[in-house]
């Protein structure tokens, strides 16, 4: 049977703004043909599920299946390839060589609708105006000095050496757009603030004025978390005490940064046309940035500036559409760096990289990833885990965590319910915040544990866990669970608040008031150190939930000494290698993880894979 638009639409497959989306196209452009409306619903329906169009070919490949009335599984075809691309061609609301039409159908055979192509584009133009731009001219002396200190280099005649931190810094120092990829742990951060601190140097050694840097990241978490990061790292500097005390210290969200606002048809007060007065931006956890976002990113920063995006591209992806930084970097397909990076790795700080690529793409020496982890020991622990999740050997995965002898990720419970051991560990979990009694320091305990899980609906949802897990402890430890708020009880922000500097992914924990112990407040983090918390009436947070367990879509950015990570009982379409990834990496300490074998695999073997023509572009024609 083949499958058709009316079908899917009956069983709920496209939303009601898809049904109308395809149905508005259809009767404005005339279009009765059904294997069009079938193209239109699928390439609006495909951004929900994180794709920036729909991938015919890839669709093709695979029949759709659904469930009957009886509860049994059915197969559907999906048209011939030939015959649907041919009547695609033929509507008059798919553009194919111009972006006037609603719809886009590219030489790929992947349908957009034509405003995300057009974003696309936009986006591929900007990253090649940026690899076109000629380098920068360095005093290479003083660069070469610079890295051997900064980085400490005395091993540098080592064959065997590869001090990928200081080549990527060079990469950064050099170009306007780099990426910098790594795992947690593998020196991000300090890469960046040494970037930084060569860029200064470089300056002073000029009598110039020091370079202007923007530092941002998606979420007010990711952001604190950078500016924590950054000051730590800025105080162990061997340089300067003027580039030390003028190095930048204070990190904003991206929407903050670029200064969003409410005016119809302009999102953000720096744009194109009133770009960023900055010479860098610097950008964390970029994996979380969507396709738009980043577009907006692009447009903000000066043609002339530099732009940084730091992250992991083996993560989870943005909630919305693309996995951006995935697609440029192409981690699977790479290759090797150019002959002229590798000769430059050799000169500069005596790292042998091979012959390299003759042929590389432009775009492959803008990118380096770290292979260093100074959080993990790749050969045990949660390093060891990750990297078989990363690799995607299931089996490996659950001989790790059955192994008795290991002492930082364990498999607990039995998959099915939170059950006596899973108990005991939430309860000593989070048994230290709630006997601190110092405000600043129990902020701090609250993040030495976490509960993620896959769902945010369902039995093993974070909705319900938080329920059960209060429970759990108000029988433990006297919480006055059943009030909207009692002492204790940790709230996360879920919506931007700009006039009261709270936003989406703060953590507090409510408490009673110093003052009148009669009156309850939220506190949350201050980077004052004086101060060490901002207290807010509970009543005047912005859109706000309980947090005991969190997704692990809602941990990114974060890291906590010790994790339990809880997946459905049953297997899930959410599943992938890189939630596992994501949440497993989220601990420094140790890994407890409550799920099925089966489950376990799943998740591991499913990657997440989400369509666009992004790394084409990029790779195939720079």
């Amino acid at each position: 049977m083949e499958v058709t638009y009316e079908e899917l639409k009956t069983r709920g497959v496209f939303r009601d703004i898809d049904v109308q989306f395809t149905q508005a196209i259809c009767r404005i452009c005339k279009e009765e043909n059904e294997l069009v409306h079938l193209g239109i619903a699928l390439a609006s329906s495909q951004v929900a599920e994180g794709h920036i169009c729909a991938n015919l070919e890839t669709l093709c490949s695979t029949p759709y299946t659904a469930t009957n009335k009886d509860g049994k599984e059915i197969s559907f075809k999906w048209p011939a390839l030939p015959r649907w691309i041919e009547a695609l061609k033929a509507s008059e609301a798919i553009g194919l060589q111009d972006m006037s039409r609603p719809l886009y159908l590219d030489e790929s055979n992947r349908l957009f609708v034509t405003r995300h192509y057009y974003a696309q584009q936009a986006l591929v133009e900007a990253i090649k105006m940026r690899l076109d731009s000629p380098e920068k001219a360095v005093d290479e002396s003083l660069l070469s000095n610079s890295l051997s200190r900064l980085f400490k280099l005395e091993d540098k005649k080592n064959p065997n050496f590869l001090p990928w931190q200081a080549l990527a810094a060079i990469g950064i120092v050099k170009r306007n757009f780099s990426v910098v990829s790594g795992g947690p742990g593998t020196g991000k951060t300090t890469t960046v603030i040494k970037m930084l601190a060569l860029l200064f140097e470089q300056a002073k050694s000029k009598a110039a004025p020091f370079p202007r840097v923007a530092l941002l990241a998606p979420t007010g978490k990711a952001a604190s978390r950078l500016e924590e990061s950054i000051r730590e790292k800025i105080s162990k500097l061997e340089c300067d005490e003027d580039i030390k005390e003028a190095l930048p210290k204070t990190a904003s969200t991206i929407h903050r940064g670029l200064k969003w606002t409410s005016i119809p048809g302009k999102r953000f007060e720096h744009n194109k046309s009133n770009p960023l007065p900055v010479d860098a931006v610097i950008v964390d956890e970029a994996s979380m940035i969507s396709l738009t976002l980043m577009m907006d990113l692009f447009d903000a920063t000066p043609l002339n500036a530099k732009l940084v995006l730091l992250g992991d591209e083996n993560q989870l992806a943005s909630v919305e559409a693309g996995a951006i930084l995935g697609d440029i970097c192409n981690a699977t397909e790479r290759g090797e760096h150019s002959v002229d990076f590798v000769e430059k790795a050799k000169e500069l700080v005596g790292a042998h990289l091979g012959n390299g690529d003759g042929a590389a793409p432009v775009i492959r020496d803008a990118i380096v990833e770290l292979k260093d982890s100074h959080r993990f020991y790749d050969d045990r622990g949660i390093g060891q885990l990750a990297r078989a999740i990363k690799d995607g050997n299931a089996e490996q995965v659950l001989k790790i965590l059955q192994n008795p002898a290991s002492k930082e990720v364990k498999l607990i419970g039995n998959g099915k319910t939170l059950d006596h051991d899973v108990q005991a560990l939430i309860r000593s979990g989070y048994g230290s915040y709630i006997a601190e009694k110092n405000p600043a320091e129990q902020l701090q305990r609250f993040n030495e544990f976490r509960v993620l899980c896959a769902h945010r609906k369902g039995e093993l949802g974070a909705e319900k866990l938080n329920e059960s897990i209060a429970n759990i402890l108000g029988q433990e430890f006297g919480l006055r669970t059943k009030s909207k708020w009692y002492p204790n009880l940790p709230v996360m922000v879920t919506k931007n608040d700009y006039q009261q500097n709270l936003y989406n992914g703060d953590i507090g924990l409510i408490g009673k008031s110093q003052g009148n112990s009669e009156n309850l407040v939220c506190r949350f983090p201050s980077s004052n150190e004086e101060e060490r918390t901002r207290d807010f009436s509970p009543t005047r947070l912005p859109q706000n939930e309980a947090v005991y367990a969190m997704t692990i879509h809602k941990s990114q950015g974060s890291e906590f000494k010790r994790v339990l990570v809880i997946l459905p009982k049953e297997l899930s379409p959410i599943l992938s290698r890189e939630l596992l990834y994501t949440a497993v990496t989220r601990a420094a300490e140790e890994v407890y993880i409550m799920a099925a074998d089966d489950v376990i695999r799943a998740a591991v073997n499913q990657r997440i894979s989400r369509a666009s023509g992004l790394t084409d572009a990029l790779w195939k024609t720079s």
